[in-house]
Formats: structure tokens, C-alpha cells, sequence
């Protein structure tokens, strides 16, 4: 086998063992009979520098995204298990530009960054409220799709979501909505039951329909205090 003069044959060294260089040439050490496959010594050189490649380019991919100021460590970038933890890392990302967006009064650019945290990470439940209430004056449909998600992921928080959504839906004059969003909240909401009540009694009122009322009496009516229906 010729060569270029000048040059190492390092792959051939590293696979193929029994080549042996003499003057300008390549021949095999051994005679034919004695010639074997080197396939796992081959394997474990292109194994190893793919490995040293990837290592390399995780690492300049960590750098950059550390100096942009995402929250994550090198494993996150090098383990592919853990790369769901990047999606985590972008929206904590985004909701500390959203932060420093509001400080500085900047109504837009937090509406962008705390939509784009609560897309990456849907259970970031901050950044979904606070994308709710900044959205509600110019995208009421936009924030009650966020309020209804909110209210269903979210369990813990159904009060606090509830009536900032409440709020929402009385400014938009949504009566049917609201008297939904009272029949469930007045079965589940011991403590503010009568609240939520005169919330479902106004929606019928005002939105012409009490079937609404006549439904959570029927089926709640062993729940409620006998007082609050009078």
C-alpha cells in the first residue's frame, strides 16, 4: 500500500495494528493466514473521538448559554436525560427578564418574556398568573384561557386564581361565564360560599338565565346553608 510521502497514517495505526510502514510503503506484518478484524479497537477510536467531539460542542453550548444567563449546569447541556431541564432553565430565564421588565415599566417586553416562560415550563404558575392579569385589558380571551388552565392545573391556588378571574369576567359583562365560575367555586370554597353565591345570583340576574342557580340548588342543596337561598 503507497503513501503520500510526509504524511502518518495515524488512523490506520490506531485500526489497523498489524500495518507496519517501511520506506515509502504499507504492508501487514503478518501473513495472510494470521490477518484478523481489529473491529472493537476500530469502534472504540471513532467511539471515543465522536465522544470528544460532543463533549467539546456541550461545552461551548453550556458557555453560551451561561453567559446569555440561563440558570442550568454543564450536565444539563452534556446528559440528554436531563435536557427537559433546559426548557426549566429558559423559562426561569425569561421570568427574571420579565421581572426586570416590569421594574422598569416596560408593559410589553414582560408580556413577551413571561409568555414565553410559561410556554417553556406550564407549570411555572407565576408566570402564568402575572401573564393573566397583564393580558386581561387588551386580551380578555387570551387571560381566561390562561385563568381556566391555571384554575385546572393548579389546584392549590383556585382561590387566588379565581378572583383575579372573576375580576375579569365582571369587567367583560361575561355573566354566563361568571355564574360557571361561581357554581363551582361556592361548592368548593367553604370559607367564601356566600361570597361566591351572590356572585351566581347577580350573574343570573343580570345575565337573564338561572338555570345556572337552579342547577347547583338541585344538586348541592344538602352543601348549603338553607339561610343563603332565601
Amino acid at each position: 500500500m503507497r503513501r503520500t510521502p510526509g504524511t502518518v497514517p495515524a488512523a490506520f495505526a490506531a485500526c489497523a495494528p498489524l500495518l507496519v510502514e517501511e520506506h515509502d510503503a504499507l504492508r501487514c506484518s503478518v501473513d495472510t493466514k494470521n490477518v484478523r478484524p481489529f473491529w472493537l479497537r476500530a469502534a472504540a477510536y471513532y467511539f471515543g473521538t465522536a465522544a470528544a467531539v460532543y463533549l467539546v460542542v456541550a461545552l461551548g453550548v453550556y458557555v453560551v448559554l451561561r453567559v446569555v444567563g440561563y440558570p442550568l449546569s454543564p450536565l444539563t447541556v452534556a446528559w440528554p436525560p436531563r435536557w427537559h431541564e433546559l426548557h426549566q432553565a429558559r423559562s426561569d430565564y425569561f421570568m427574571a427578564k420579565a421581572r426586570r421588565a416590569l421594574d422598569a415599566h416596560r408593559v410589553s417586553e414582560a408580556i413577551l418574556s413571561l409568555d414565553i416562560a410559561y410556554r417553556n415550563n406550564p407549570r411555572n404558575a407565576d408566570a402564568g398568573f402575572q401573564l393573566a392579569q397583564l393580558t386581561s385589558p387588551g386580551q380578555p380571551e387570551f387571560a381566561s384561557s390562561i385563568f381556566a388552565g391555571l384554575m385546572r392545573d393548579f389546584p392549590d391556588r383556585r382561590r387566588e386564581t379565581s378572583e383575579a378571574w372573576f375580576r375579569l369576567l365582571l369587567i367583560q359583562g361575561r355573566f354566563a361565564q361568571i355564574a360557571g365560575l361561581a357554581s363551582a367555586r361556592l361548592v368548593e370554597d367553604a370559607q367564601q360560599r356566600p361570597a361566591w353565591l351572590h356572585a351566581l345570583f347577580n350573574a343570573t340576574r343580570f345575565g337573564g338565565d338561572d338555570q345556572p342557580l337552579r342547577d347547583v340548588v338541585a344538586m348541592h342543596a344538602a352543601e348549603l346553608d338553607p339561610s343563603m337561598l332565601r
